[in-house]
């Protein structure tokens, strides 16, 4: 169902980020009462998330709050403030764009308001998932039929080209360029893998990233007799961005920061990346049988009950099975680019390792780690 075109309110204020829970909590709480006029209203962190901050909202009343910005909430709702460092990594104006055009043609979210650093935006029912939920066959098969459903859905923008190469090009110059590059270097030349005999520094870097690209999109081009399609991709489905509702046995997509037009191999490859989990245990990637379940599943929903044969079934199998290769590499050049954003915010760390119960760190190590 196609919704009306609305005026999505700005405010022109930031939410403080502290590093305290509680604190962070107090910030937005005082934050909507002054900017929004919610008042009475129960808080509570995400913590799924490894980059931005998400809170839970669930107003004391329903009688909608009002403010000099007009902005109008429900009874729950969620508050978005970014991450610092991600507006390097993701284009928050076509984030806001793309959550618009959605929202115009009965996708949810609905965003309700944008402010300097995040966003207040629809709360939608369901459980985060964990990595071991991906393994089962029931969440796997729904979760296949939802992206076989949202690879039908278009975009505003009509530049139909895949966002992966011009990620890895964007993302990788980052790297090169960031002045603190040696210190990241100096950590992962203490444990050069074996066969690694040149120790790494930008010159090598830029070398071995260029010659990885390179030899990807040489084992892309084979003819096939099917090919991928450039569609609408969500591009980041890890088991916290998917929802399970137990009452429907049904799933929904959350956090569409990275979607953009990209083959649908690609999206289905870097789910499958996920069954990892944040531990990057890839003894847990999806086996033949549990890849065939699920790309059978996920044909039924794209092809519309076209009949799918194993041929066409293996086929995009063993496509996906290259996609994989990109998406290690595009998610690498993002742990080191993510990894010089936090070394560049707080210079105490210079010359340390990882911070004790830094997630997202030791996440993006072991990423690059099995690229190697």
């Amino acid at each position: 169902k196609r919704e009306m075109k609305r005026r999505v309110p700005n405010v022109a204020s930031s939410i403080p980020v502290a590093n305290q829970q509680e604190q962070v909590l107090e910030d937005v709480k005082e934050w909507l009462k002054r900017h929004v006029g919610v008042e009475d209203v129960y808080l509570k962190q995400f913590t799924e998330g490894t980059t931005n901050i998400l809170i839970f909202c669930k107003r004391e009343y329903t009688t909608k709050g009002k403010s000099t910005h007009n902005i109008d909430l429900p009874k729950k709702f969620l508050v978005r403030i970014y991450g610092a460092g991600t507006e390097f990594l993701i284009d928050r104006d076509a984030e806001i764009r793309i959550m618009k055009f959605q929202s115009e043609h009965g996708h949810p979210p609905q965003l309700y308001c944008t402010f300097t650093n995040g966003i207040i935006y629809e709360f939608t029912k369901g459980r985060a998932l964990k990595a071991h939920n991906l393994r089962k066959e029931v969440t796997s098969v729904a979760i296949a039929g939802a992206l076989g459903e949202w690879h039908k859905r278009d975009l505003p923008d009509r530049d139909r080209q895949p966002v992966v190469w011009k990620r890895l090009t964007s993302w990788g110059q980052q790297v090169k360029t960031a002045p603190q590059n040696q210190i990241m270097f100096d950590i992962l030349n203490e444990k050069l893998p074996p066969d690694q005999t040149e120790p790494w520094s930008d010159e090598w870097f830029a070398r071995e990233a260029k010659e990885l690209s390179t030899e990807i999109l040489k084992l892309l081009q084979p003819p096939h007799r099917e090919t991928p399609d450039i569609v609408c991709c969500h591009n980041d489905l890890t088991a916290g961005n998917i929802l399970w509702d137990k009452d429907t046995l049904k799933v929904g997509f959350i956090d569409i920061e990275y979607i953009g037009w990209n083959y649908n191999w690609m999206d289905i490859a870097n789910h499958f990346c996920e069954w990892a989990g944040l531990d990057c245990d890839f003894s847990y990637f999806p086996s033949e049988e549990d890849q065939i379940a699920f790309i059978r599943a996920y044909l039924k929903e794209y092809k519309e009950n076209e009949e799918i044969g194993f041929a066409a079934i293996d086929e995009v199998r063993r496509g996906v099975g290259k996609f994989v290769l990109a998406s290690h590499l595009m998610w690498g050049m993002w742990g080191l680019c993510m990894e010089n954003g936090r070394r560049m915010r707080e210079p105490s760390h210079v010359g340390e390792g990882p911070a004790e119960g830094d997630e997202a760190h030791g996440e993006q190590i072991q990423v690059f780690d099995y690229i190697d």
